[in-house]
This record gives structure tokens, C-alpha cells and sequence, in this order.
């Protein structure tokens, strides 16, 4: 459970660093860019947050399966 806690901690900062940096600093920042990374970052911190919880509710429902054959 900990490392999920941890990759999901560590996409968060990769999204708001990537946010947060524009391209070059002479220039205005692009927001549609900035937009779009972040929203990507959540999009993917979401599917991979759902990928864990249907290997977890599997896992769950195998431990019961064991549970109800013994």
C-alpha cells in the first residue's frame, strides 16, 4: 500500500514540476501546455489508481473464494 502511496506522491510532483516550469523564461508561459501536462498527469495518476484497486479488488475476491472452499 505504501508504494502506491509513494508513486502517487511522485506523480504529483512530476505534474506540478512540469506545470510549473515554463519553456523559456524570456517568453509567457504556454498555458494551454501547462494545462495539458497537468491534466495528463492526473489522467494517468487516475488510470494507474484504478489499475491498483482492480488487481487489489482481484486479490480480494481470490482471498474469498480460499476463504469459502475451506
Amino acid at each position: 500500500m505504501n508504494a502506491i502511496v509513494n508513486r502517487h506522491q511522485l506523480r504529483q510532483k512530476i505534474g506540478k514540476r512540469a506545470a510549473e516550469q515554463p519553456k523559456s523564461p524570456e517568453t509567457e508561459p504556454n498555458y494551454k501546455a501547462i494545462s495539458y501536462k497537468t491534466i495528463k498527469a492526473q489522467y494517468d495518476e487516475l488510470k494507474e489508481s484504478c489499475q491498483d484497486k482492480d488487481e487489489q479488488l482481484n486479490q480480494a475476491q481470490q482471498d474469498a473464494d480460499e476463504m469459502a472452499v475451506k
